[in-house]
């Protein structure tokens, strides 16, 4: 197991490795509601309805690989 220091180099020397890579995710997918509150962005009528949320709440978001579209 890996202390928080040796973590810290590993990711580093991987970051700054010439290859690069980026995971894209859409925020959102699948998204329903907050605690008691519907919160979609109905524009007109029935038509379709826009779940919406701040994608940073999820801590995987908020990170130096994910890219959060």
């Amino acid at each position: 197991s890996l202390d928080q220091s040796q973590l810290d180099r590993l990711f580093e020397q991987q970051t700054l490795k010439a290859q690069g890579a980026a995971y894209i995710k859409a925020a959102g997918n699948g998204f329903n509601k907050i605690a008691a509150g519907g919160y979609v962005l109905n524009r007109s009528g029935n038509g379709p309805k826009l779940p919406f949320e701040n994608s940073n709440l999820d801590p995987s978001n908020s990170n130096f690989w994910n890219l959060v579209v």
